[in-house]
């Protein structure tokens, strides 16, 4: 109920009466704000997004045939080291349990493994809605994270909002216009 949700948010405590942790921040909302986060909280869904299962969050970096190699190198490479990195890091605190002060987090049951697929588009922009499209069939990913284009965001863009996928960090000549948000 609202009465419970703004209890929870104000004082901490939950609708069974148990108290949150005190590292929960506790927010103080007036009645249309409480209303609209409940309003928002009703349009989220319990099944799980496209490009995630019970082991991996599955990632995706574009970029255009025509961007030079040695610019899709360069940011392939960091994302593909980060990825490796953050992997690592993961896996290490998953073995390591009662060790790792990660590991007593009430996060790690739902912590994931990521992957990175490389999504190249070829051609000419006009035909890169349908390459993503076809590539999202393929390999649905959560979001699409970094990548360089030739020219507009504008395909791509359009494509993220339609799937509802996050978009991190382009690198294009020219961003999405008009804006979407």
């Amino acid at each position: 109920t609202l009465a419970s949700l703004a209890t929870t948010l104000g004082e901490g405590v939950d609708a069974a009466g148990h108290k949150l942790a005190t590292i929960m921040p506790r927010y103080r909302m007036t009645g249309a704000d409480l209303k609209a986060l409940a309003a928002y909280l009703h349009t989220l869904s319990a099944h799980i997004d496209p490009g995630v299962d019970d082991h991996r969050i599955k990632l995706a970096a574009v970029f255009s045939d025509r961007v030079p190699a040695a610019e899709r190198d360069a940011m392939l490479g960091t994302l593909q080291a980060y990825v490796k990195w953050r992997n690592l890091n993961f896996h290490e605190d998953q073995s390591r349990k009662g060790f790792s002060p990660y590991s007593r987090s009430e996060f790690v049951p739902i912590e994931r493994s990521w992957s990175l697929s490389v999504w190249t588009l070829k051609g000419d922009a006009s035909t890169w809605r349908a390459q993503l499209d076809a590539h999202y069939r393929a390999d649905p990913v959560f979001a699409l994270v970094g990548g360089k284009v030739d020219g507009s965001w504008n395909g791509p863009s359009q494509f993220c909002d339609e799937h509802r996928i996050p978009c991190l960090f382009p690198d294009t000549d020219l961003p999405a216009w008009p804006p979407s948000h």
